[in-house]
C-alpha cells in the first residue's frame, strides 16, 4: 500500500537516490522555488533513474492565438470582449509562468535531458473544445492525432511540455 509523506518541494524528506523515478505533472509552476524542487527531485532519484516533468506551456500556439484574438476583440468595433481569466494567463496560484526556454534552463541545471516532447496542440484556442465536440468522430480523431503529432515535433508551441532526464550528480547531490 502506498503511504503519504508531507514535505516541502525544495527539501524533500528522502535520502539521496531513494527512488527509481520521480514524476511531477502539472505542479511545478505552483512551487515557489521550482528550480530547487527540480534539484530535489534529481537528488532523491537514483543514478540511472528518471525524472519526468510535465508543465503547462503559456507560450503555446493556443496562448498566442488567444492573445491575438483578444487584441482583435479590443480593436474591432462590435466584437464582444472575452471576460474572466484567459487561457494564456497563468492562474493566480501559479508562481511561475513557463515557456520552453525557462523549462529547459531549469531542468538542464539538474538533469541530463533524454527527452523533450510536446503534448496536445490548440486546446486553449478559444472555442476549440466546443468545435471539437461538434465535429464527426471520423474527422475529429484524425485532426486530434495530427495536432498531437505536431505538438510532439514542436514542443515550443504545444500546450504541455514533457521533459525527462537522468539526474546530474554534483558534490551536493551525489550518493
Amino acid at each position: 500500500m502506498p503511504f503519504w509523506v508531507r514535505g516541502w518541494s525544495d527539501a524533500l524528506p528522502f535520502a539521496t537516490g531513494t527512488f527509481d523515478a520521480t514524476f511531477c505533472k502539472g505542479a511545478l509552476d505552483h512551487f515557489d522555488c521550482p528550480d530547487q524542487a527540480i534539484g530535489e527531485m534529481a537528488r532523491v532519484t537514483a543514478v540511472g533513474g528518471s525524472v519526468v516533468l510535465a508543465i503547462a506551456n503559456f507560450d503555446s500556439l493556443a496562448c498566442r492565438v488567444g492573445r491575438v484574438l483578444d487584441h482583435l476583440h479590443e480593436e474591432v468595433p462590435g466584437w464582444r470582449s472575452a471576460t474572466g481569466r484567459r487561457g494564456y494567463d497563468a492562474p493566480s496560484d501559479h508562481f511561475t509562468r513557463y515557456d520552453l526556454g525557462l523549462m529547459r534552463e531549469q531542468a538542464e541545471r539538474h538533469l541530463e535531458l533524454d527527452e523533450l516532447v510536446g503534448v496536445s496542440l490548440a486546446w486553449g484556442v478559444p472555442a476549440w473544445s466546443k468545435l471539437s465536440t461538434q465535429l464527426p468522430p471520423a474527422i475529429c480523431q484524425p485532426v486530434l492525432q495530427s495536432l498531437d503529432a505536431l505538438a510532439r515535433w514542436f514542443p515550443s508551441v504545444s500546450d504541455v511540455v514533457v521533459l525527462a532526464g537522468r539526474p546530474r550528480r554534483s558534490s551536493r547531490t551525489s550518493a
